[in-house]
């Protein structure tokens, strides 16, 4: 479990299927996102028991309301499409459309990298966005992501090909120590 201000980022749970079916049913959740909008709860449940309940995946719960908002994770190398080595990782993450321009999903990251660079001693977190994509554009460049390259990535859940834009956050200099701030 990780905590920030606001939110507890905390491991999926069977029980939470009402609540991601309520956020992952909408498609303008799905789709940016690459995952077939969710038809009902009993998609929540195979969905969070056959692909959120891996290792640094998380739900993003907001403290004031006990509520889940969004979805978080650390795609490790051998789950991701862009990590290739042990020390790397690919972010992924969502936010449900009525808790957008909070600042969420910036607050979730933030946690997750420190996590990664400190816990985990990952060396680069990898992060993509379709080109249309605008508001996680705009989230990984607040967050430092640097621009790479663009690719064409197969998204298997909904069987189909996209062009992302790759982008790269590296761990800089060798003494982060607990003082490490994004």
């Amino acid at each position: 479990m990780l905590k920030t201000k606001r939110l507890i980022l905390r491991e999926w749970k069977a029980k939470d299927a009402s609540q991601l079916f309520k956020l992952a049913s909408n498609p303008n959740i799905s789709r940016p996102c690459g995952f077939l909008t969710h038809k009902n709860e009993e998609d929540s449940k195979g969905v969070i028991k056959n692909i959120l309940k891996k290792p640094e995946h998380y739900a993003i719960i907001l403290k004031a309301r006990n509520c889940i908002v969004g979805s978080i994770n650390l795609k490790l190398k051998n789950i991701s499409a862009l990590a290739r080595r042990n020390n790397e990782v690919e972010l992924g993450y969502f936010i449900g459309e009525s808790f957008w321009g909070k600042g969420y999903a910036k607050e979730a990251c933030r946690k997750l990298i420190e996590h990664a660079f400190l816990d985990l001693n990952i060396k680069t977190i990898w992060a993509s966005h379709k080109y249309d994509n605008v508001k996680s554009l705009n989230l990984l460049e607040s967050l430092n992501f640097k621009y790479i390259y663009s690719k064409i990535l197969y998204m298997p859940a909904i069987n189909r090909n996209y062009v992302a834009a790759i982008r790269m956050l590296k761990r800089g200099g060798q003494n982060y120590g607990k003082k490490y701030k994004i």
